[in-house]
């Protein structure tokens, strides 16, 4: 079995807890594993590890039939779906889709302020390297990965050139989570699948720095080890202390905001002629 709708991005913008609600509704098979990056990597360019080959790089799905076993299940799906926020920016994912998943594919894209999503892509990195300092965010910001995976008018230009725009449901984060159940209506009948039906809609793997990085280390340590054969209970107890070890306080100065906005303009006013809609909400 395969997919027959993906997510694609954008990275630090609600994909995580997308999954998880689509995880939760009865007609949708979601992948086992969130990001397998599978469409992502070409064999035969094994220069950048990011977009090298799939056995030069991290993720254990390095063929279709590995790939194929992420959707095996007991019960038949006629829903089915992958997410990995990777294809949004990919230069190998919109031709390799096609040619795997064929032209009928549906995609989901949901888009965050540019600025935001980079800041969170940013603090999220300066978690996993703890030499990252506040002004590596923005020193040189067209050589910074988490600057120019915001340039979305770019990315998605690239799967418009080989699908019918009609296979695409574009989702606005901020509008995501300011209205969770009304966005995610709208989304069900773009699947097709039944809407009246409630989810626990908590938020996921939101972004921020630790307050204590030994808790966090440790934490991501225990997520490896044993957190699977924990009960559910403890698990819960686990999560939300990882959470609350979470600090959202660091923010951007006004100058580096606007500063960073006024070079996402040029893309943001292409965006909005692309999706033939207003993006003011980002400006607000």
């Amino acid at each position: 079995m395969l997919p027959n709708f993906i997510i694609l991005g954008a990275a630090r913008s609600g994909t995580t807890s997308l999954v998880r609600y689509l995880q939760q509704h009865p007609e949708i098979l979601m992948n086992k594993r969130k990001d397998t990056n599978f469409f992502a990597y070409n064999e035969d360019d094994p220069g950048r590890t990011m977009w090298g080959g799939r056995a030069h790089y991290q993720f254990p799905v390095k063929n279709i039939e590995v790939y194929k076993e992420l959707f095996e299940t007991d019960k038949e799906y006629e829903h089915v779906g992958e997410c990995s926020a990777s294809y949004l920016v990919s230069k190998y994912a919109p031709v390799q889709i096609k040619e795997i998943l064929g032209n009928d594919v549906k995609f989901i894209v949901i888009l965050r302020n540019p600025v935001e999503r980079a800041h969170s892509d940013f603090l999220r990195r300066k978690v996993k390297k703890e030499q990252y300092e506040s002004k590596d965010f923005y020193e040189n910001p067209l050589q910074k990965n988490w600057i120019q995976y915001g340039f979305y008018s770019k990315y998605l230009n690239e799967y418009f050139k080989l699908f019918d725009r009609d296979n695409f449901h574009i989702m606005i984060f901020e509008e995501f989570i300011n209205n969770t159940h009304e966005n995610m209506v709208s989304l069900y009948k773009f699947l097709g699948v039944n809407n009246d039906i409630k989810l626990d809609y908590r938020k996921y793997n939101a972004g921020g720095v630790p307050k204590s990085t030994l808790l966090n280390k440790l934490a991501e340590k225990f997520k490896g080890l044993f957190y699977k054969l924990l009960p559910e209970k403890i698990k819960n107890y686990a999560k939300e202390l990882y959470r609350l070890n979470y600090d959202n306080s660091e923010e951007l100065s006004e100058s580096v905001y606007n500063e960073l906005m006024a070079l996402y303009r040029e893309d943001i006013n292409n965006l909005e002629n692309m999706l033939d809609r207003s993006l003011e909400i980002w400006y607000e």
